[in-house]
C-alpha cells in the first residue's frame, strides 16, 4: 500500500481529565512516508466486527512494496545515501461479534529488505487487539487490549513518519491492558460502579523502559428515577511504577462530588468539587500537587445532531478548562476540545494506540511525531484539537488543527507542538481513487530557542483490479528545518499491491 498520511483525532468529554481515568484526550496519528498506509479510506481501529455476524471471521492478507527512496537514514544536505527498498507484510484480521462478547484482532509483520544496505533488514511487529466480554449481563464485564508498535525516542533527533527510514531514533513498544467492570443498580433509583484496571508499556529502549500502572475507581451516583437534582459521588486511584533508573512513582488520587441541575431537558448546570491527592516527582517553585479542585459548567444537547459542554475550574496547577463540541451531519463532520490536566507519556501511550486499520481492514503502523520523548517526568498537558470533516458521493475531505503546550512539572521545562493535517480523497471511476494529503509541524523546545518545521506532501493512485486485490502508486515529499539541528530533505515514491485471501 501506498505512502500517505490518515489524521485519526477524537476529543472526549471534558469532565475526563483526572489522571487514571480513561480521559478525553484527544489523539492524532499520521501515517507518512516509509508507514505502509494506505491512502485514502483509513478510519479509527473499531472496537467491534463491522460484519454484525455471530461466527468467527478471519481476513487473510499479503501486501508487498517496492520504493525508492533519495535519503534513506535523513541525512543533512550533501550527505544522502538512496536506497531501494522491499517490502513483505503479511497481515492476518480476526473479529468476532456477538451480544455479550466482542473480539478484534489485527496483526501484521512488516519486513523490510534494503537493496543497498542489507545490514538494516528488519522486521516489525504491529498487533492491535481488543476484547470485551459481558460475564454477568449488567452486573460485571471484563475488557482487554494489547497492542505491539514502534515508536519515537526523542523528537529533538531525526524524525520519521514510519519504519523506512534507517534511523537510530525508532522503538518497539508493547502495551497490555486488563479491566474488570461491577455495576449494581437499586433500581432506578441508584447505581454503583468500580472497577479495576492494570495496564504494561513495555520499550525496548532507555531513559524509559517500561511502567506499570494499577487503578482502582468505585463512584455512587443517583439513578433515572429520581427528579430534580442528580447527584454522583466518584473516587479513583492510579498509581504508574517506571521502570527506568531513579523515577519515582507518579500516583493520582481524587475524590469528587458531582451535582447535574437539569435547566431544560436539553440543558444542563453541572458543578464539581472535591479534593485531590497526587504525589510524583516536581521542582523547585512547583506547587505541591494536590489540594481543593472544583468546577462549573454546562452539558447542552443544542439538536439530535449537536453537543457543547464547558467547564472553568481550579486545580493544584491552576486554571483548568475543559471544553468539547461535536457536530454531525448528513454530509459535514465537525469537532473541537479544548483539556488541561497532567499526564504522562506512559498513559498517553497506553489510551491512545498509534494503530488504524486502512481499505479492507489492513492494519496501519502510524508514527506519532508529535508526542513528547520517552521520558518519566508527569507535565501539564493543555491541548486544542479541531477537525473538519466532508464527505460526498465521490470525493472525502479532512482537516486537523491541534495545538499542545507542555510544561514539565520536574524540570520546569515547556514545549509547544502546533499541527496541521488535511487530506483529500476523490474516486475517479468504480476502480480507481486519488488522494493528496499534506502534513505541517511546528515544535518549538527550550523555551522557544529551537524551532522545527516538519512538512510532507504526498499524492497518491489506487486501483482496485478485482474482489481482492489491489495496487497503489504514491509520491511523497519529507522535509524539516531546524534552527538547532540538522536540516533533512527527502523524496520517496513506492508502488505496492495488496492480494486477499
Amino acid at each position: 500500500m501506498a505512502a500517505g498520511m490518515i489524521a485519526v483525532v477524537t476529543v472526549g468529554p471534558a469532565y475526563a481529565a483526572i489522571p487514571g481515568r480513561l480521559s478525553g484526550y484527544a489523539f492524532a496519528g499520521v501515517a507518512g512516508s516509509g508507514s505502509g498506509a494506505g491512502f485514502g479510506a483509513a478510519r479509527r481501529v473499531p472496537l467491534r466486527s463491522a460484519a454484525g455476524t455471530t461466527g468467527w471471521n478471519f481476513s487473510p492478507s499479503l501486501n508487498l512494496r517496492e520504493i525508492y527512496d533519495d535519503n534513506i537514514a535523513l541525512a543533512a544536505p550533501g550527505r544522502e545515501r538512496s536506497d531501494f527498498v522491499t517490502e513483505v507484510n503479511p497481515e492476518i484480521s480476526i473479529d468476532k461479534q456477538t451480544r455479550r462478547f466482542n473480539l478484534l484482532a489485527n496483526y501484521r509483520m512488516q519486513n523490510l529488505f534494503y537493496a543497498r544496505n542489507s545490514a538494516s533488514d528488519a522486521t516489525f511487529h504491529q498487533l492491535f487487539s481488543r476484547m470485551g466480554a459481558d460475564l454477568w449481563p449488567g452486573t460485571f464485564s471484563l475488557g482487554a487490549q494489547a497492542t505491539a508498535s514502534q515508536a519515537l525516542i526523542s523528537p529533538t533527533r531525526p524524525v520519521s513518519f514510519g519504519n523506512v527510514s534507517i534511523i537510530g531514533n525508532r522503538t518497539n513498544v508493547f502495551t497490555y491492558k486488563v479491566t474488570p467492570r461491577l455495576r449494581h443498580a437499586f433500581g432506578r433509583t441508584a447505581i454503583v460502579r468500580a472497577h479495576y484496571s492494570y495496564g504494561v508499556v513495555d520499550y525496548n529502549a532507555q531513559p524509559l523502559s517500561g511502567s506499570q500502572t494499577g487503578e482502582v475507581g468505585a463512584s455512587f451516583g443517583t439513578g433515572p428515577d429520581v427528579p430534580g437534582i442528580g447527584f454522583n459521588v466518584d473516587y479513583g486511584r492510579s498509581r504508574t511504577n517506571f521502570d527506568a533508573a531513579l523515577a519515582r512513582d507518579a500516583i493520582f488520587e481524587h475524590l469528587v462530588g458531582e451535582a447535574r441541575y437539569p435547566v431544560q431537558s436539553s440543558f444542563r448546570i453541572v458543578l464539581r468539587g472535591g479534593y485531590e491527592d497526587n504525589n510524583f516527582q516536581f521542582g523547585s517553585g512547583v506547587t505541591q500537587p494536590k489540594g481543593k479542585l472544583w468546577s462549573g459548567g454546562f452539558e447542552w444537547n443544542i439538536t439530535p445532531h449537536s453537543y457543547l459542554e464547558a467547564r472553568y475550574g481550579r486545580r493544584f496547577f491552576g486554571r483548568a478548562v475543559n471544553a468539547s463540541f461535536r457536530f454531525e451531519g448528513a454530509w459535514t463532520t465537525a469537532s473541537a476540545g479544548f483539556t488541561e490536566a497532567p499526564t504522562t507519556i506512559s498513559t498517553l501511550v497506553l489510551d491512545q494506540q498509534p494503530l488504524i486499520v486502512g481499505p479492507n481492514g489492513r492494519l496501519i503502523q502510524v508514527m506519532m511525531p508529535s508526542l513528547p520523548g520517552l521520558s518519566a517526568q508527569v507535565f501539564i498537558n493543555r491541548r486544542f484539537s479541531g477537525t473538519l470533516g466532508f464527505h460526498r458521493a465521490r470525493d472525502r475531505f479532512s482537516a486537523t488543527v491541534s495545538r499542545s503546550e507542555r510544561t514539565f512539572e520536574l524540570t520546569g521545562s515547556k514545549e509547544t507542538v502546533t499541527r496541521v493535517n488535511a487530506s483529500w480523497d476523490r474516486r475517479l471511476g468504480a476502480r480507481t481513487s486519488t488522494n493528496v494529503t499534506g502534513y505541517w509541524q511546528q515544535w518549538r523546545f527550550i523555551g522557544g530557542v529551537r524551532v522545527d518545521d516538519l512538512w510532507q506532501l504526498t499524492g497518491g493512485l489506487s486501483y482496485r483490479f478485482g474482489r481482492y486485490a489491489s495496487g497503489t502508486l504514491s509520491v511523497t515529499h519529507t522535509q524539516r528545518t531546524s534552527n538547532g539541528a540538522s536540516d533533512y530533505f527527502v523524496n520517496m515514491v513506492a508502488l505496492g499491491i495488496t492480494l486477499g485471501f
